[in-house]
C-alpha cells in the first residue's frame, strides 16, 4: 500500500472514528511477531496467550530498574507501550487483524515481482532458442559447402552453376553469422536482466542486514537522499544553515529517528559532496532547479518522509542502481527517470550510497502486459542516496 493509499485510509478511519488505538506502528511488529507464527494454525485463543507470555517476558528484560543494555530509551517505551496495549484483548483482536493486513500486501508484491521475472525468464529462453536454431542452420550450410567442394573435383563441367551456388551460400551463411550475433548479443543482454531481478528475488527473505554493497532495502530503518524539488525557497532544502552548521531541526529529526551523530555527519558529508557535484552541472537544462535533502524512515521498503520537502516520499523502496564506471548519473536525469530496462539491468537490491535510489510504484487501473491479474508498475529513479542505515 502507498502512501497516499495509507494516509487515505488513515483520514477516513479517523472521520468514521475508527483510528487505531497504537498508532503508526502495530504493537505485534514491536513485539516481533513473525508470519511464521500465523501459519502454525493457531487459534485467537492461543496466540494471545503466547503473546502474552513473550510479552510479559520482554517487558521484564527492558523494563528501566534492570538497566538492560543495548536497548535505547526510545525501544524501552515502544516495547512497553506495545505491551500495555496489547493487555486489552479487543485491541489484541484489532492489532491482529492489521498484522495480517499487512502481511498479505507484503506477500502480493512479493508475488508481482515473481510474475515478472517469469515472464523475463520466458523471453530470455525464446532469444536463446532462437539463437541455437540459427546455429544449427548454419552447420547445415557448412555440410552443404563442403559437399560442394567434393563436387566440384568430381565434376567439372558444373563449376560454372556450382560457383553460383556458392556465392549464394557465402552470402547466406554471412546473413546468419550476423542474425546469429545479433541474436546473442540480444539473448546475454535479457540474461543480465533476469539475472538481476533473480538476485534480487531471491534476498527477499535473506535476514542479513549489511552487506559489502550497502544496506539491503527492506532491513532498512531509514535512508537520506537529495533530488531536484520544485519548492524554490522551501526552508528545509538544506541540513545545513548558512554558516556551515547542522540545522538543529534537521539533527532533531534524525535524532528521532533513531540515526547516530556518526550517521548524521555521514549524511552531512554526502550532502556536500552532492552540492558540489550536481548543484554546478548543466544548471540550464534543468531550469536552475535547487537541490533538496529528503530524509526518509523505512519500514520494510515503506517509507514516511521525516525531514525536507512534500512528495519526497513515493511507493516502495526496492533498493539502488550503484554508480559504476560505465553508469555516471547526471544532474539532467535528476528530473526524468531512467527507462524500465536499464533499471532492470543494473538495478541492485542494497541502499548503495553515491548510487540511484529504486522505488517502485503500482497502477491498480492497468494490467501488465504479461498477465491479465498483475497490475501494472513503474520505477522512480530520481534521487541519489546520501545514506542508510
Amino acid at each position: 500500500m502507498d502512501n497516499f493509499t495509507r494516509e487515505l485510509k488513515a483520514s477516513i478511519g479517523k472521520a468514521l472514528g475508527q483510528t487505531l488505538p497504537w498508532g503508526d506502528v502495530n504493537p505485534l511488529v514491536v513485539i516481533g511477531l513473525t508470519e511464521a507464527v500465523l501459519d502454525l494454525g493457531l487459534t485467537e485463543d492461543q496466540i494471545y496467550a503466547v503473546i502474552k507470555s513473550y510479552g510479559r517476558q520482554l517487558a521484564a528484560q527492558v523494563h528501566p530498574d534492570r538497566k538492560p543494555e543495548n536497548v535505547s530509551p526510545e525501544r524501552q517505551r515502544q516495547i512497553l507501550g506495545a505491551f500495555g496495549i496489547l493487555d486489552s484483548r479487543d485491541d489484541f483482536i484489532k492489532a491482529l487483524a492489521h498484522f495480517k493486513t499487512l502481511r498479505a500486501e507484503d506477500r502480493r508484491e512479493t508475488k508481482i515481482l515473481s510474475q515478472a521475472i517469469r515472464a523475463e525468464r520466458k523471453r530470455v529462453a525464446g532469444f536463446e532458442s532462437q539463437a541455437q536454431a540459427i546455429k544449427d542452420a548454419e552447420q547445415a550450410l557448412n555440410r552443404e559447402r563442403s559437399e560442394f567442394l567434393e563436387m566440384k573435383e568430381k565434376e567439372p563441367a558444373l563449376i560454372p552453376d556450382l560457383q553460383l551456388a556458392i556465392t549464394a551460400q557465402a552470402k547466406q551463411i554471412k546473413d546468419l553469422n550476423n542474425s546469429v550475433k545479433k541474436g546473442v548479443e540480444s539473448g546475454n543482454e535479457w540474461k543480465k536482466k533476469f539475472d538481476s531481478l533473480a538476485i534480487y528475488i531471491a534476498n527477499l527473505g535473506n535476514s542479513e542486514t549489511n552487506n559489502e554493497l550497502g544496506m539491503y532495502a527492506f532491513s532498512a530503518k531509514w535512508v537520506a537522499t537529495v533530488s531536484l524539488t520544485w519548492q524554490i525557497g522551501h526552508p528545509q532544502l538544506s541540513p545545513i544553515d548558512p554558516s556551515g552548521a547542522t540545522r538543529v531541526d534537521f539533527a532533531q529529526a534524525a535524532s528521532n529517528a533513531g540515526i547516530k551523530r556518526k550517521e548524521i555527519d555521514q549524511i552531512i558529508d554526502g550532502w556536500n559532496k552532492a552540492v558540489r557535484r550536481y548543484e554546478t552541472e548543466d544548471k540550464l537544462n534543468t531550469y536552475q532547479l535547487p537541490l533538496g535533502i529528503s530524509l526518509v524512515k523505512l519500514n520494510s521498503g515503506k517509507s514516511d518522509l521525516i525531514f525536507g520537502v512534500e512528495k519526497a516520499v513515493v511507493g516502495r523502496i526496492m533498493g539502488s542502481i550503484p554508480e559504476t564506471s560505465d553508469f555516471q548519473f547526471s544532474r539532467a536525469q535528476l528530473r526524468t527517470s531512467i527507462n524500465i530496462w536499464s533499471v532492470m539491468e543494473k538495478f541492485c537490491p542494497f541502499l548503495v550510497p553515491g548510487g540511484v535510489l529504486v522505488s517502485i510504484f503500482m497502477d491498480r487501473y492497468r494490467r501488465a502486459s504479461w498477465s491479465l491479474q498483475c497490475p501494472a508498475f513503474r520505477f522512480s529513479t530520481k534521487k541519489i542516496i546520501l545514506a542508510a542505515g
